[in-house]
């Protein structure tokens, strides 16, 4: 069986501070970053599972699209979510969510 050591969140918290650090020099009125690539992805979340990252300079969510239980298992970042499917089965699953 594979080992996968995680990314410390030590790590991951640096990061991510690093990047909000760079927009906010690069643009102090920067509002909100998406990011897919998978080694973008690996570097900022310690997962590459398919899904988005949406970073605000508050907030930093990862909503993956597939496999969520994998990213779970894999990285310690702080707000993975699953992401939501699109017509009426959203309604169902955004009641199951935590808000």
């Amino acid at each position: 069986m594979l080992t996968h050591n995680k990314v410390p969140k030590s790590e991951l918290d640096a990061r991510l501070s690093a990047l909000r650090a760079a927009l906010t020099a690069r643009d102090p009125a920067w509002e909100m970053v998406l990011i897919n690539n998978k080694i973008s992805l690996y570097y900022l979340t310690g997962t590459m599972q398919d899904g988005v990252l949406v970073i605000t300079p508050t907030e930093a969510t990862f909503w993956v699209r597939r496999y969520f239980p994998r990213a779970q298992e894999e990285s310690l970042f702080g707000d993975l979510r699953p992401h939501l499917p699109d017509g009426p089965e959203a309604d169902r699953v955004a009641l199951l969510l935590p808000r």
